[in-house]
């Protein structure tokens, strides 16, 4: 049976199972609730939890161990804080949310048009989570809490981003009704998540000040090659994410999102139905190559395609891996890299003498490879482009180069760009995908071998040197130094 075959068929048996009416929950209610084992602080897979706070659109229920434990001052905070967020979940998160991206199952499973906000202690980095199985029949998941229902970590509420926290969650809930329920068809994981992750951004919370987009930041800066689509759950996944729709709708707009949500499509052939209803002439792969060379540029006097309108991201660039070529002689850097499915690398070249040769070489048609060539003298690239690859005679992939005259002299540095993009694999997949890239300087040099003169300075030293020292750049003269002092140590 096909998944909307049986996505329909699921939901008239909620039609026919659930009940025409259900008592709404009352304050010191006390309840039985499942929660995920893998996030709990305890790894319990059951907790009893008071509802605390009723709100216009929620139940507000804290998990008892730990709030029996708490002296009542720091009872009174808490409530203070979360009657505060409740308002804000009433007036703005729920209204905005749902009138842009539409709104979550109502009554829904429970038959009640409130959300269950359950709190309890949660493990380091767990902000809150949301549970399919919430929104099946206890007689189809036994471990269904039958509810629209989210989770947010007690460890949290001190914390100035527990409105952006909700607005997360809450939009899980929203995805899932648009996607599952309405639609018949299951969101790819990190497609969910990414919707999820704009929703504070749509809302206003990711300003510069926030510290929730500061250690989104840090999660993408401490490994921006990270897949954009194999979704592990870890800090470095929700980084990509942030980062890539923070782009994507920067350029865009948040309407790729809404429209995205709203077909039978999934992952990346939804966006590449938004773009294209939107007369956006890109398609989804080709803004991720854009995007790779706008978190190391981000630059829009350079255009406004690698740069980032969002001011909490203005600013933010990666670091490549810094490739260092010999200033004299001919020389050879060889390397050879993998990628996952959507993810990118960043190589630069520094260094070098006379002219410059670079070779790429890749194991399918799905790599790109941009260069960005930096003069001496100027601050912005003099040129981006895209390096052109052809199929090798003996079917083993495709490879190409390019020869910079003079690189050495009127150069500081290359910067190769490499992605790899296939929207037909799956996203789930682990597989790597091979690349090289080499690196020839001084190709047009005829070397002449030095000999120094007995008893001169070059003479005195332990290893040889391809010319006098009073030749030297002052570049040249810091490696002999290095290369002296390293001799000396051995």
């Amino acid at each position: 049976m096909s998944s909307k075959h049986f996505t329909a068929t699921f939901f008239i048996l909620v039609f026919l199972s659930s009940p025409f009416f259900v008592q709404a929950d009352y304050l010191a209610q006390q309840t039985r609730f499942y929660i995920e084992p893998s996030y709990d602080t305890s790894s319990r897979t059951e907790i009893t939890a008071t509802c605390q706070i009723i709100s216009g659109y929620s139940y507000i229920y804290i998990e008892n161990s730990w709030w029996n434990s708490l002296e009542v001052e720091k009872k009174n905070k808490y409530i203070s804080i979360l009657k505060d967020l409740t308002q804000e979940f009433d007036s703005k998160i729920y209204s905005e949310l749902t009138s842009y991206f539409g709104s979550e199952w109502k009554p829904g499973i429970d038959n009640d048009e409130k959300i269950t906000i359950l709190i309890h202690p949660m493990k380091r980095d767990i902000k809150g989570y949301f549970r399919n199985s919430d929104e099946y029949l206890k007689n189809i998941l036994p471990a269904s809490n039958q509810r629209e229902m989210i989770y947010l970590n007690s460890s949290d509420l001190d914390l100035s981003y527990l409105p952006a926290c909700l607005a997360h969650e809450f939009m899980h809930l929203i995805v899932f009704n648009q996607k599952e329920r309405q639609l018949g068809t299951s969101e790819e994981t990190w497609l969910s998540e990414a919707y999820s992750e704009y929703a504070p951004n749509y809302l206003g919370y990711l300003n510069s000040s926030s510290e929730y987009l500061k250690s989104r930041i840090q999660n993408f800066l401490s490994n921006p090659s990270d897949s954009l689509v194999d979704w592990q759950g870890v800090v470095d996944d929700y980084g990509i994410i942030n980062s890539f729709f923070t782009y994507l709708t920067d350029e865009y707009g948040s309407v790729i999102l809404k429209d995205a949500l709203q077909t039978d499509t999934t992952g990346i052939a939804s966006l590449d139905y938004a773009l294209k209803k939107n007369k956006i002439a890109k398609t989804f792969s080709q803004i991720f190559q854009d995007w790779a060379i706008a978190v190391y540029l981000n630059d829009c006097s350079v255009s406004n395609n690698y740069c980032f309108k969002n001011v909490a991201w203005q600013g933010i660039t990666i670091l490549p891996f810094n490739n260092f070529l010999p200033y004299s002689g001919q020389s050879t850097l060889a390397l050879t890299r993998t990628l996952k499915n959507y993810s990118c690398q960043w190589q630069k070249f520094t260094g070098g003498n006379d002219d410059l040769k670079i070779e790429i070489s890749s194991s399918d048609e799905n790599f790109s490879f941009y260069y960005l060539l930096q003069n001496k003298t100027k601050e912005a690239p003099i040129e981006i482009a895209k390096m052109r690859l052809t199929a090798k005679e003996d079917g083993s992939g495709r490879a190409g180069q390019i020869v910079i005259s003079d690189f050495g002299s009127e150069f500081s540095s290359i910067t190769i760009v490499s992605c790899y993009a296939n929207p037909l694999l799956a996203p789930s997949s682990v597989k790597r995908f091979t690349y090289s890239i080499s690196a020839i300087s001084g190709i047009d040099q005829e070397v002449q071998p030095f000999h120094p003169q007995p008893g001169s300075l070059e003479a005195m030293l332990p290893f040889p040197v391809s010319k006098p020292l009073a030749e030297m750049s002052y570049r040249e003269l810091l490696i002999v130094l290095i290369q002296l002092l390293l001799s000396r140590t051995a």
